[in-house]
């Protein structure tokens, strides 16, 4: 900037100095080859702005691009582990089952080995002497009881083994097929791991390429501004179409009554805070917690925005009816889309670093009419 106005300045006076010069004199003919070299330099100093904004742009768009992807690539992963949590489980219950169908059948073997024992001390010559030998017709028919009791149960016992065997097989059987989903799931796991490790190793590396294009305080301050006018734009467009009309009270009768869009985290800035030497100043607050904690809606509303916003990254914005919004930046991963009705304490992202972003934590605007109010007296206040 000083440049450019050293160089205006510069101009001025040699545009002067050729006003009151002499037609066709040296003088006149040097401060003209001084006006176009300068004219040169004004020139090439134009071109290197306009190429560094080409640049900054060109690295922004490839931040998006792989914040973008992580976003999808983190959504993926995390479904993947549910589904690993899921499969692990079923497969214990499995296992359990399993090992008490065989414990069952132990214990039918060893009845039927009993049975087989009593019938063979028993003998059946023994049987038959008894009745031949006519001996006391009660005790005869006390044996004759006995003897099918135990033919029965007997009977009844392998009927049961047959049915606890068969029960047996099919459990081996799902139990090789669990343990192969679960097998292919893991390695599923592990290169889902695998490319987000690469996904992240490229961002850190647009990050340092961003970090060198903002060397100075006044590129930050640019960067700043241009990222709150690029919201701004977002949020006018937005203000243009019907507003959605949430059911049940209104949004202006919940102060102090709303629930938190994070559970737990840190308050790490407040609203109104300066930013930038104090140039700038907040217009939401900021939540430092873990990644991948979910957010959550704090109001049922209208998904109206859920996309990659410079300076923002992944930002969900929900019309909550009479000109109400509730803004949520820095995503890692989004779980809706532009048109989704939500309800309050419903999930609608996770907690990232996106939009080029430090550190974890998640950025909240509540807006109303286009004006940012301090969402704290807004919430209910925590324990």
């Amino acid at each position: 900037m000083r440049q450019g106005f050293f160089i205006t300045a510069c101009i001025a006076c040699l545009i002067c100095q050729i006003g009151f010069a002499q037609p066709g004199s040296r003088f006149m003919q040097l401060n003209k080859i001084k006006l176009e070299n300068l004219q040169h330099q004004i020139l090439s100093l134009k071109t290197s702005i306009s190429s560094k904004q080409k640049q900054r742009n060109k690295v922004n768009q490839e931040l998006q691009h792989i914040e973008t992807i992580i976003g999808g690539s983190e959504k993926q992963f995390k479904q993947t582990l549910h589904a690993l949590g899921r499969q692990t489980t079923t497969l214990q219950k499995t296992q359990k089952k399993h090992r008490h169908l065989q414990a069952k059948l132990n214990q039918q073997q060893k009845a039927l080995s009993e049975y087989m024992k009593a019938a063979y001390m028993l003998g059946r010559q023994q049987y038959v002497k008894m009745l031949l030998n006519q001996e006391d017709p009660e005790k005869i028919n006390r044996f004759i009881q006995y003897y099918q009791y135990l033919t029965a149960a007997r009977l009844k016992t392998v009927q049961t083994m047959k049915k606890t065997l068969q029960q047996l097989e099919a459990t081996t059987y799902v139990l090789a097929k669990q343990a192969q989903k679960l097998q292919s799931t893991k390695a599923v796991e592990a290169s889902q791991q695998h490319r987000l490790k690469r996904q992240k190793a490229s961002r850190r590396y647009i990050l340092r390429k961003i970090n060198r294009s903002l060397s100075n305080k006044k590129a930050r301050l640019q960067q700043l501004i241009a990222n709150k006018a690029n919201l701004q734009h977002v949020l006018k467009n937005i203000e243009k179409r019907s507003y959605y009309f949430a059911p049940g009270h209104l949004f202006s009768e919940t102060k102090a009554k709303l629930p938190w869009p994070v559970r737990g985290g840190l308050l790490i800035q407040a609203f109104h805070a300066p930013i930038a030497d104090g140039r700038l100043y907040t217009t939401g607050i900021l939540i430092k917690t873990r990644a991948g904690t979910p957010v959550h809606a704090i109001y049922k509303g209208k998904v109206v925005f859920a996309n990659w916003l410079r300076g923002f990254g992944l930002l969900t914005i929900i019309q909550h009816g009479k000109n109400f919004m509730t803004l949520y930046a820095h995503a890692q991963s989004l779980y809706v889309k532009v048109g989704d009705t939500v309800n309050p304490g419903e999930m609608i992202a996770t907690v990232g670093n996106s939009g080029g972003f430090q550190q974890n934590a998640l950025y909240f605007e509540i807006r109303h009419d286009g004006v940012a109010l301090n969402p704290i007296p807004w919430l209910r206040k925590r324990a």
